[in-house]
């Protein structure tokens, strides 16, 4: 070896000595984004703060595709951020932030995407096409429908492009969005014991969210993602373990039936894909991707299930699932909570049943609905659907129905042929929510978090693909 470079690789070089220190100096990633959090939360505290944040994030997201999911995760935050913490983020502020990432995404994009993400986007593109004309003919407020629409498309687009783009980052990553979720964990765990912490109702524990519900549905996907941890190896067993303890004991806080059944279905995902996977008839990529795929829709019915079994309100998964004040079956509680919700759903759909009322709208026009307004201008209203499927017939249709479907098999599929576990804990318990919650879609809600984890699943998956794993 030359003497020169002998020199630089001994541990006397300054070069060494700098790296070291660097190293060692460096923040762990669930420091940095504590304080990050703080930092916003300090801004949008101030007059006129939200812009700053806004600003921030914008240039954050333009960076790099990592960045991009980074932000959104951000943005997705200050949204839900509890109201005795924070100021929420306005609706006008994280549809630019979107739109920002959105842009900054598709610019460093390359026009083809490989197989089978162009097919993903492609039916995307159909879904979005399809309900925008939809909408047009039907809608009786067809700028509200084509904003929501629009805003919808470009999140998806912007995540599967990303988590694509991102592949030489994998592990940064999933170590980034783990880094996230804890952050949000431990900050929540102190409110426990203030009332902020059950500010909405006084029952049910909201942690740094505004809501029970919105928390129950953030932590399911957590608690799958820690029983695949535990099932990974011994060195990993015990610190999962202890994750885990903490997050279902703030699940069971929460009192959130629909974040205990995506818990519950991604549970199950997790457990029977760990322990089918290790057969060696699973080993290809085709039979992994069709056992997963079945358990995940058998451990779905077995878990909506329950909801038929007569005298089951005396389960001990009563206080999670359903609350006491339901007499009667489980099922009695789901249409107490629910039944209202999927009725009026129906309705719309049973008065357009091809392409729907009009994205992103109730069927019939209600009083309490209310508008949101930027410069005199109709940019959203909020709703609140309770199922997806029957969200979906009211305002698309069956045709629309059919095609956002479509899009799901081919995530789901592409994400089991190559996923871990716990990826596929996350992804398949983010989407089970939605048997509660109507979050998929909702671009500037909780519906960005559920994509953001797709997209980390995304991410995974074809990172190890290209790693020789499995083959397309």
């Amino acid at each position: 070896m030359h003497p020169v470079q002998d020199l630089r690789r001994s541990r006397y070089h300054p070069s060494t000595a700098i790296r070291r220190f660097s190293s060692h100096r460096r923040l762990p990633r669930w420091v940095g984004i504590s304080l990050q959090v703080a930092a916003l939360l300090i801004a949008t505290s101030w007059s006129g703060g939200s812009l700053v944040a806004t600003l921030a994030l914008s240039l954050w997201a333009i960076r790099s595709d990592r960045s991009a999911m980074q932000a959104l995760a951000f943005t997705w935050l200050l949204v839900f951020m509890n109201p005795g913490i924070g100021q929420p983020m306005p609706l006008a502020d994280r549809w630019i932030i979107i739109g920002v990432a959105g842009a900054g995404v598709h610019l460093r994009a390359k026009w083809r995407q490989p197989a089978p993400y162009g097919r993903i986007l492609l039916t995307v593109d159909l879904f979005a096409l399809f309900s925008a004309v939809g909408s047009l003919i039907v809608s009786y407020a067809p700028v509200i429908s084509l904003l929501k629409l629009g805003v919808l498309w470009l999140a998806i687009r912007t995540v599967v492009i990303a988590s694509v783009a991102a592949r030489d980052s994998d592990q940064e990553l999933r170590e980034w969005f783990a880094a996230f979720g804890k952050v949000v964990i431990l900050g929540s765990v102190p409110l426990l014991l203030f009332t902020v912490g059950f500010l909405k109702n006084g029952r049910g524990f909201q942690g740094l969210l505004n809501h029970p519900q919105a928390f129950g549905v953030f932590l399911a996907p957590w608690v799958a993602f820690f029983v695949g941890e535990a099932l990974q190896g011994y060195h990993k067993r015990r610190r999962a373990i202890l994750w885990l303890f903490v997050v279902t004991v703030l699940l069971i806080s929460t009192g959130a039936r629909t974040g205990a059944l995506g818990a519950l279905v991604g549970t199950a995902a997790v457990v029977l894909t760990h322990f089918a996977g290790r057969h060696p008839v699973m080993v290809s990529p085709r039979s992994r991707q069709t056992m997963v795929i079945t358990v995940t829709a058998l451990a779905l019915v077995a878990s909506l299930g329950v909801l038929f079994i007569p005298g089951s309100e005396d389960l001990p998964t009563e206080s999670i699932t359903w609350r006491k004040s339901y007499e009667g079956t489980v099922w009695e509680g789901f249409q107490a909570s629910r039944g209202a919700l999927i009725e009026r759903s129906l309705a719309g759909f049973s008065a357009s049943p091809y392409i729907g009322v009009g994205f992103g709208l109730h069927g019939t026009l209600y009083d309490s609905w209310e508008v949101t307004y930027v410069f005199g201008f109709p940019v959203g209203a909020p709703l609140e659907k309770g199922f997806a499927i029957t969200a979906l017939l009211e305002e698309t249709g069956l045709v629309g129905l059919i095609l956002f479907l479509t899009l799901l098999w081919a995530l789901l599929k592409t994400i089991a042929r190559s996923a871990d576990p716990s990826i596929m804990g996350i992804t398949v318990a983010a989407l089970a929510t939605n048997f509660g919650e109507s979050t998929l879609l909702s671009a500037g809600g909780m519906g960005l978090y559920v994509w953001l984890l797709i997209g980390l699943a995304l991410s995974q998956s074809h990172v190890r693909r290209t790693a020789g794993v499995s083959k397309s």
